[in-house]
């Protein structure tokens, strides 16, 4: 089929099989905070699902980079994406096994199918005997069922564990080197549209009701504002999925190999065509394999051979180690940077994803764009290249490390940011009065209400409420007699079914994405050069192997342990942990926003210095490798004057003086 053997074809398709797979996994991030309360998880537990793709990636990234390589790229890439597929539908099985979601309400006091009752002051003294009968009604199968998210996020991974590598790989090879930074660029950039994208769709659906479909939402009387709120994370999931089932319609009709570009412009180097048409070192061996008969054996001992000259290439392990750095720095940010808007800004998580995917995805694209279109048109170099990576890659350090110091403090809460009355900040968080000693209230309850002092409790009982008003439809007005609550001149004490305030300085969210955006923009101009260098620092035949391994090294010491790492660091600055009854799995409920901004954008910010350290580093090792080639031998193709031009992979003396 002739129109399937054209690169640019192949650029298209590809990306927007990525951008329907990134969709699906920001859609999984995203919604973060909407499965810790669906299942009651704490952010290390959130943290494991998020490193499950990373783990079933592990499984296979090296021999499908390899041996899919060897195959047949675009239909290995067919391959896993019906992996992908299959993964996020079991992602999604949770929801139609788990039941009918209950929340906790305060303002509609009565026990229903979707709701837990919450009482006042002295309603929680009933017998033991009741309290385990109405465990035992309520007891469901949803506290396991989030098992079912890590072995379709490990499904998944297997099945995206060969895409970039394969991909990206085949790209380079058919697309003539002086095209292909920008159509490597715009692959990314297409493919960064996806987070876009995904957090759009991720703030639409999680607007709705977790259970739509399955009860009345006239029935739901919170809203997406609410502590208890559960969006329908698993529907945007399944739109994503029926994405990717469309884009990887195409890949089985692309050919194994196809005819290498021809560069329409003026070249700058005479002997271009040469170069391209020489024969690679994987060719040279596919024939060999075909006159002689390829073994297993055989295959194995070329594996372990291409893998030994990558681990002795030192200029490769720079690379490495320079994306690594920045790859623990984006880890944090993209798992938890929509929780962190919540959190520390009030934020619903509908509104979190919206403010993400609109205003710090865009910057990415642009920077991806800016940075490719300038290898192109400017013919940057190798010490170009790497200069373009210090010099971004230092700016964007720079517009991270402000957002240590913009944020808001944690809401006043009695008992947790500030003491009831006749209390000592000495003793917080201290939940328990002499004001609602007697009152019995449920440990780790989380149910706040606004008292008419001004301040938030974290539910009526703590608040000592022995009372309420109810409207004509029988909801909640107004909760009285409440005993930890200073009364008025003017009226007794009460509190209202609500908190007194989510934010104390809202309006520093933009702020804040403000500088995330530049610093998301210097990021995305890196992207592009960081690539092409690690491309053509290796040869031909070992680039499919050297993307592998790079997702290797970040997916083992990265992706993985990085956000359990920082879900370590994010629950260590919990301030109250929240339990529902007859569970006993504990999820935080408010944070010390303070230690949690520091805690956060300290580990990010001290990954971009370091980041930023080896990206100097590399700059002034490609200038001294660049000079010592000029004075050895002018013939040398390696690390002249334009990138695109750098042919290591047919020098085996080049390499070595990388080595």
């Amino acid at each position: 089929m002739g129109c399937f053997n054209d690169i640019r074809l192949f650029v298209a398709c590809f990306g927007m099989l990525l951008l329907t797979d990134i969709m699906a996994g920001v859609m999984k991030k995203s919604s973060l905070t909407t499965i810790e309360r669906r299942f009651n998880l704490p952010s290390t537990t959130t943290a494991l699902l998020a490193s499950s793709f990373q783990i079933g990636s592990l499984t296979t990234v090296l021999f499908a980079s390899y041996f899919g390589s060897r195959w047949h790229r675009p239909r290995t890439i067919f391959i896993g994406s019906i992996f992908l597929v299959l993964g996020n539908v079991i992602v999604t099985l949770p929801q139609f096994f788990g039941g009918i979601y209950e929340f906790q309400d305060i303002a509609s006091n009565a026990s229903s199918s979707t709701r837990a009752r919450i009482t006042e002051c002295g309603s929680h003294n009933d017998s033991s005997d009741m309290a385990e009968i109405h465990c035992n009604e309520e007891n469901n199968p949803t506290n396991n069922l989030y098992i079912l998210l890590v072995v379709g996020m490990m499904i998944n991974g297997v099945g995206g564990s060969a895409l970039q590598p394969l991909g990206m790989s085949y790209i380079d090879d058919f697309a003539h080197k002086r095209n292909s930074p920008i159509y490597l660029g715009l692959t990314k950039a297409i493919a960064l549209v996806g987070p876009m994208m995904g957090y759009v769709v991720s703030s639409f659906v999680l607007k709705l009701w977790v259970d739509i479909g399955w009860v009345e939402i006239s029935t739901i009387n919170i809203t997406p504002t609410h502590p208890s709120w559960v969006g329908a994370w698993w529907l945007g999931l399944l739109i994503c999925t029926s994405g990717i089932a469309i884009t990887m319609i195409p890949f089985p009709y692309f050919p194994k190999k196809m005819q290498k570009q021809k560069y329409k412009g003026k070249s700058t180097d005479e002997h271009t065509d040469e170069l391209d048409e020489k024969p690679s070192k994987r060719d040279k061996d596919d024939n060999e394999s075909a006159q002689t008969g390829s073994a297993l054996s055989r295959e194995k001992k070329k594996f372990i051979a291409t893998m030994t000259s990558l681990l002795k290439n030192h200029f490769f392990h720079l690379i490495l180690l320079k994306m690594y750095l920045g790859n623990l720095a984006f880890v944090g940010i993209a798992n938890f940077f929509p929780k962190y808007l919540e959190v520390a800004f009030g934020v619903s998580a509908s509104k979190a994803s919206l403010l993400t995917g609109v205003i710090n995805i865009p910057a990415v694209i642009v920077g991806t764009l800016i940075g490719a279109f300038t290898m192109k048109r400017c013919n940057v170099g190798t010490v170009g290249a790497t200069r373009m990576i210090a010099v971004a890659t230092f700016l964007a350090s720079a517009c991270i490390a402000p957002l240590l110091f913009i944020g808001c403090d944690t809401i006043d809460i009695s008992g947790i940011t500030t003491p009831y009355e006749n209390g000592t900040y000495d003793n917080l968080p201290a939940v328990e009065s002499a004001c609602n000693a007697n009152c019995g209230c449920d440990s780790g309850t989380y149910a706040p209400v606004c008292g008419s002092d001004g301040v938030s409790y974290i539910s009526p009982c703590h608040a000592g409420c022995v009372g309420a008003e109810y409207d004509a439809s029988g909801l909640t007005q107004n909760f009285t007699e409440c005993s930890c609550i200073a009364a008025t001149r003017e009226s007794v004490s009460w509190a209202k079914p609500e908190r007194c305030q989510l934010s104390n300085c809202g309006d520093l969210v933009f702020v804040a994405l403000a500088f995330k955006s530049a610093a998301s923009l210097f990021a995305g101009i890196a992207a592009t050069p960081m690539y092409i260098v690690m491309l053509r620092s290796v040869q031909v035949d070992q680039k499919s192997l050297a993307i592998g391994l790079y997702l290797v090294i970040i997916r083992v010491l990265c992706w993985i342990p990085g956000p359990i790492i920082y879900g370590a660091f994010i629950d260590s600055a919990c301030l109250y942990w929240g339990m529902k009854p007859c569970s006993d799995r504990a999820y935080c409920k408010v944070y010390d926003n303070k230690a949690y901004r520091h805690r956060f954008y300290g580990m990010i910010v001290l990954f971009n210095i370091l980041s930023c350290m080896v990206a100097i580093a590399l700059y002034y090792v490609a200038k001294r490798v660049q000079k010592k080639e000029k004075r050895d031998s002018t013939d040398v193709p390696l690390k002249d004057e334009n990138l695109n031009g750098v042919e290591t992979k047919d020098d085996p003396d080049v390499e070595e003086k990388l080595m």
